[in-house]
């Protein structure tokens, strides 16, 4: 007797639009598509060379994750030999991260400044990049070695920059755009250092 397993909504729906079930197959597929949709907008809005703070920091808190944190998912668990994240997981940041940008460019027409909205999603997404790095190591027997455990401190370091750098734009306390850059190359530059090394390793 042959049983027939009911597809899910999500494979039904891949199988009407091939485009968004060769997206979402892979984050390192669906995550940079969100970027570079985000990166036209943000070209479209804002002349790299005179913006403010606000978009500096969108552009490397908010646009430049979604690349980055498509190769911490594609190339994480390789590393540390454990099950990549299902597409309800790297779906949801994808989600949460384009619902921050939206919100953002909605405000940026609009000429208003940035919503608490649009805080929280980004904050979200932060959160549940932490998180799914965290179960990455929790579940591997790898991340005891010295390459992984610098990563993964990389990585907290990174939320901690933006975090403060959040807090310290929404308190009014920096105003020039350079501030955002400079905590930008300050997370971006240890992050993808060992990165590098730890795939080296790998």
């Amino acid at each position: 007797m042959c049983i027939t397993i009911p597809s899910s909504a999500h494979v039904r729906r891949s199988r009407r639009i091939p485009l968004w079930g060769w997206l979402t197959d892979s984050p390192a597929r669906l995550l940079p598509a969100g970027g570079l949709l985000s990166i036209a907008f943000w070209l479209s809005l804002f002349n790299p060379m005179d913006m403010d703070a606000w978009a500096g920091f969108n552009l490397l808190f908010g646009i430049l994750p979604f690349f980055l944190f498509a190769q911490l998912l594609l190339h994480l668990p390789r590393l540390l030999s454990v099950t990549p994240p299902g597409y309800l997981r790297y779906g949801l940041l994808f989600f949460l991260l384009l619902g921050a940008q939206f919100l953002f460019f909605l405000s940026s027409m609009q000429g208003a400044g940035v919503g608490l909205l649009y805080l929280l999603l980004l904050s979200l997404s932060w959160i549940l990049q932490l998180r799914l790095v965290t179960n990455f190591y929790g579940f591997s027997y790898l991340s005891g070695r010295f390459c992984n455990r610098i990563l993964f401190y990389a990585l907290l370091w990174a939320g901690l920059i933006g975090a403060v750098t959040l807090v310290s734009l929404s308190a009014g306390w920096i105003g020039n755009p350079l501030w955002p850059l400079l905590a930008g190359i300050l997370y971006l530059l240890p992050l993808m250092i060992f990165l590098l090394i730890a795939l080296r390793k790998s």
